[in-house]
């Protein structure tokens, strides 16, 4: 028996939902995310690049249109569940506005169909608990998601976008696998799709969807070929988004961590390449990304083979010789995590990827701040106070497991979700220039938990004949 049948507040939440989305996607001017030279890992492989225009296509701002360009051919051989959600978008493209020009916005289609589709999944899941609860639940899901920090990723090609867009059916549909002692068959395949569409959405991300799959097996034994298939599923399309991803890839990234972060801070840095196979000659190349035309990685012999001698394994092994270094990383990846939306510093120089064509008339880097409410709230408290920043990591998380009532099951979902947490932070570990975008994810994980923590708060303090337990859920 469900907690409380589908209302007319379900039915507003609902409409506020789907307004926020068309409004902020394609209501003029639609927003987006300017390019960090990622989509042509998609584009590429049909030879397509931003329109010819004068405005520039990084950084400064976004471009929502793109064109054949013979010159921009790119063999990308990463594999992800995104190519999926691309040819989606290219055949609403072809089928509506045109075979020649694609227009970013129809992947806001898609991504934005998909993240409104784990908020009806969500919902759905909210009926085993108190109207009242479900009310708090999804209105605070609201404003620390349906805001111009996080929906213009979906009118863009980012890899991240197909991770953020699934996050919520993912953990919602699992939850209920957890948590609801006579769940259907169904929940277990909604759960197993979501975690499948994550795990291969980007192999950075996969790993959290890996730890969700303790979530289909807690139940009793009922459902064991759906279970396992889901298993089998999101284990394959894992393995694809992590075995996919070229090794000169995660060069660049370690390179990252080690030349443009932590060799500048040492007096002596020819010291810390000498424990690697790296040449000590490249001290010289201490301050610089591995993108600088300069820098050796440029030449592909030294990108293959730079992978080799300085991979994300042996970066891990430097962090543990010198604690130091690990924690010149972490405090800039919360440094980053810390602002209210992506900021990316190139030799010194902070970048904030626009959300605006030039063509709207904005500055170069500019961003919005449509319904940024709770993400501004966050931003002036915690905005580049990285040390209270972890401190609130920290007090979200313990907030969740004091608020929990004793429940094994629930316990089991908070310790998935918090170790998902460390994995995420772990993986931006491993790069050192682009840490503020990759850790979109594990902010839109933390704030899930945030909303969470508020829904375990009311019920700790409503009255308890409103938020008594009336369903099969034991929260």
């Amino acid at each position: 028996m469900f907690g409380h049948r589908w209302n007319r507040w379900d039915f507003a939440f609902t409409g506020a939902v789907l307004l926020l989305l068309v409004w902020q996607l394609f209501i003029p001017p639609a927003l987006s995310v300017a390019n960090d030279h990622d989509f042509e890992k998609i584009l590429g492989h049909i030879c397509y690049a931003p329109v010819e225009t004068t405005q520039t296509p990084f950084f400064d701002y976004a471009v929502l249109h793109y064109a054949y360009d013979g010159d921009s051919c790119i063999d990308w051989p990463m594999r992800t569940t995104n190519e999926a959600a691309f040819a989606a978008g290219w055949w609403l493209n072809s089928t509506f506005h045109s075979q020649i020009d694609f227009d970013l916005r129809y992947m806001g289609i898609v991504y934005g169909l998909i993240f409104f589709a784990g908020f009806l999944t969500m919902q759905r899941a909210l009926r085993r608990v108190p109207a009242k609860l479900s009310m708090i639940a999804q209105a605070a899901w609201i404003a620390v998601f349906c805001n111009a920090v996080y929906v213009p990723m979906f009118n863009t090609l980012y890899f991240d976008a197909l991770s953020l867009a699934t996050l919520t059916g993912a953990l919602a549909a699992a939850a209920v696998t957890v948590l609801d002692r006579g769940a259907r068959w169904y929940w277990f395949a909604t759960a197993a799709l979501w975690l499948a569409l994550l795990a291969g959405s980007k192999g950075q991300h996969a790993p959290l969807a890996l730890l969700c799959i303790p979530a289909l097996w807690i139940a009793p034994r009922r459902f064991l070929a759906i279970r396992a298939l889901g298993t089998v599923a999101i284990v394959a399309c894992a393995w694809v988004s992590l075995t996919t991803m070229p090794r000169f890839y995660q060069g660049e990234a370690t390179f990252n961590a080690l030349f443009y972060r932590i060799l500048p801070t040492l007096p002596e840095p020819r010291s810390y390449l000498a424990e690697t196979k790296i040449p000590i000659s490249w001290a010289r190349y201490s301050g610089e990304v591995a993108f600088a035309e300069d820098v050796p990685l440029r030449d592909p012999d030294y990108e293959e083979r730079f992978g080799e001698w300085f991979g994300p394994v042996q970066l891990i092994r430097l962090y543990f010789r010198h604690p130091s270094a690990a924690w010149i990383i972490a405090r800039e990846n919360l440094d980053e995590a810390s602002m209210d939306r992506v900021r990316i510093r190139m030799a010194g120089v902070p970048h904030r990827l626009s959300n605006y064509e030039e063509s709207q008339g904005k500055p170069p880097q500019a961003i919005s701040h449509f319904f940024t409410v709770w993400p501004a709230l966050k931003n002036a408290v915690f905005g580049a106070r990285p040390l209270l920043y972890a401190f609130w990591i920290i007090a979200v998380i313990a907030a969740a497991w004091i608020l929990a009532p004793r429940d094994p099951n629930l316990y089991l979902l908070l310790a998935i979700i918090t170790t998902a947490l460390a994995a995420e932070f772990a993986i931006c570990m491993l790069d050192g220039a682009d840490g503020g975008r990759h850790l979109t994810l594990f902010n839109a994980l933390l704030d899930f938990l945030v909303c969470g923590d508020a829904v375990l708060a009311a019920r700790r303090f409503l009255k308890p004949a409103a938020t008594s337990d009336t369903g099969r859920s034991p929260s």
